[in-house]
């Protein structure tokens, strides 16, 4: 998959998703990370959804986002409420979408200058 390259090349960014990993700059990643314009942790530690757990959204939390844009792999699936309830109470949105979606997502948003958090959940490859 084939994404738009961001004019700033000192904001993290998307390049491509293939068979394998997803591409953070020039970087592969083949496990769950998350970042925002200027952070990455290439190494989130959660290797599935059923795994993600409030410390887990803490993680994410503490990054101060407006909006958490959450890839689930191939298909979206959906955040158990109390997980999504934390992000709220914590005044945060959270989009939940398939990872493609939410690369896609994360390119756009950050050309708009959004404080927005890509986490993507990958089994490691």
């Amino acid at each position: 998959m084939k994404f738009t390259e961001h004019k700033d090349r000192s904001i993290n960014s998307v390049r491509r998703i293939d068979a394998d990993g997803i591409w953070v700059n020039d970087t592969c990643l083949r496990s769950s990370f998350y970042m925002t314009q200027k952070h990455l942790c290439p190494d989130w530690g959660v290797s599935a959804f059923s795994d993600l757990s409030e410390q887990d959204i803490d993680a994410l939390l503490a990054l101060k986002p407006d909006v958490i844009l959450l890839g689930t792999g191939e298909h979206q699936q959906f955040l158990p409420p109390q997980l999504l309830q934390r992000c709220h109470a914590a005044g945060v949105g959270v989009e939940v979408m398939d990872s493609a979606a939410a690369c896609r997502t994360f390119n756009v948003m950050t050309t708009e200058d959004r404080p927005v958090l890509l986490a993507v959940i990958q089994s490691a490859r």
